[in-house]
């Protein structure tokens, strides 16, 4: 079944996105219940004080994040190379157009309005273009040494840090963070030599403390990281939502209050953000203990799932890929649950499958659907004839090797299921 053995389609890490998807819909459904007593009313009642625009708009954006995502699996994943200095140069512009003429929304200038009436954070989906153009320029450069030359560092940097520069500027620290540890683990990755990670760390510090001493950085953003070390400091200003959020947390003890428990934090609104940055805090009030830790353990195996592909998939470029795609999730699950605990400054990032939020569903399951594309068209088993090369030339591209669309996918598991019934019959089980 799926990429365990061949090439085709990766079920498990289906079933674990859409576990996650599934907790998150029950946590927004309970989150957004109107407040009272629960007792002595029928189940049609109860559904009835639910804030049905929200949890709609969460199933929306996750639906049609799943066809987006169906989309890019259909494609062969190596077309997406020929396409990086389009996307790179389109997200730029965009993120400047953003920069310029967005209004601020929650601290900072990274939204814009759409037709729809509905807001979208161009920095989001940068993370994806941003994974393809690693992935590629890591691949080719590290291809014929397994290592990167400083000159070929320098030059990912020279591409990467633009981005980065413009979500700083944007006062989006989060992302900005998420970007440049998509970056370290990507350069980890691809061979980078150890003293290479350690500039970027010390460069990422000197950056910091520039931006704290020049006062880059809001009052706000400085205030987060100060009471995370100090929870003291300021508990009715800065410190406001790291208590309420822990109080709700520890208030679910070990198996929760239960769905719309009347007198939760959740149920009146004392927690902040309740359905995006915070929605670990409703998961942990309402389900308790067991309830946060099994989405701990469902983000543990999707990370170890994504990271194992990564691993065993001998074409480097998609490794890399499935690498940046686990490096993005992974930071955003930690951040996320760790504000919640106390173990990460709050940084207002959302919790990947979970929150509530079109830009960052998307961006996650477009994220996915390359896992899915390049799994689809590589089998890793025991006898998997494939070669080593770790990148695609040129010449591999324009040939009639890469094909995209429905055809050649459903080619592909057709291939890979007569693959696996082959092995079956010459090694058993």
């Amino acid at each position: 079944m799926g990429t365990k053995q061949t090439g085709g389609i990766e079920w498990v890490t289906i079933l674990l996105v859409v576990s996650l998807f599934a907790v998150g819909f029950f946590a927004i459904l309970n989150a957004t219940g109107a407040p009272g007593d629960v007792e002595g009313k029928s189940v049609l009642q109860i559904m009835n004080q639910v804030n049905w625009s929200t949890v709609r708009l969460h199933s929306i954006w996750f639906g049609t994040g799943v066809i987006l995502a169906v989309i890019l699996m259909l494609v062969d994943y190596r077309y997406y190379a020929r396409l990086t200095p389009i996307l790179y140069i389109a997200m730029i512009v965009i993120l400047i157009f953003v920069l310029m003429f967005a209004s601020e929304t929650y601290g900072s200038t990274s939204w814009i309005n759409t037709f729809f009436g509905r807001t979208v954070q161009p920095s989001e989906l940068m993370k994806i273009v941003l994974i393809i153009i690693l992935a590629k320029l890591l691949s080719k450069y590290s291809a014929a040494t397994g290592t990167l030359a400083f000159r070929d560092y320098v030059r990912i940097w020279a591409l990467a840090l633009v981005p980065l520069a413009l979500v700083v500027l944007q006062q989006d620290l989060g992302t900005a963070i998420v970007y440049l540890f998509i970056i370290v683990v990507m350069f980890f990755l691809a061979g980078a030599k150890i003293w290479m990670l350690l500039l970027t760390g010390g460069a990422a510090a000197g950056a910091f403390v520039a931006a704290w001493t020049l006062d880059i950085l809001k009052n706000t953003q400085k205030q987060r990281i100060l009471v995370f070390l100090d929870p003291s400091l300021d508990p009715s200003g800065a410190g406001w939502n790291f208590q309420k959020a822990l109080t709700a947390m520890g208030s679910g003890r070990l198996f929760g209050k239960g769905m719309f428990a009347p007198g939760a934090m959740s149920q009146l609104n004392y927690i902040p953000v309740q359905t995006k940055d915070f929605i670990y805090a409703v998961i942990g009030e309402t389900f308790g203990f067991i309830g946060a830790g099994l989405v701990m353990l469902l983000f543990l195996l999707l990370l170890l799932r994504l990271f194992r592909l990564s691993g065993r998939i001998k074409e480097k470029f998609g490794a890399l890929m499935i690498g940046g795609v686990a490096a993005m999730i992974a930071f955003h699950a930690l951040e996320s649950m760790g504000m919640c605990i106390g173990a990460m400054p709050i940084t207002g990032i959302p919790l990947p499958f979970i929150s509530y939020g079109g830009s960052n569903m998307w961006t996650n399951l477009l994220g996915i659907g390359l896992v899915l594309s390049v799994c689809l068209r590589n089998p890793f088993h025991r006898d998997a004839d494939l070669q080593q090369g770790m990148y695609f030339s040129q010449e591999i591209l324009q040939q009639n090797q890469i094909g995209f669309g429905l055809r050649s996918s459903w080619q592909s598991i057709v291939k890979a299921r007569k693959e696996r019934s082959e092995r079956r019959r010459k090694y058993g089980g």
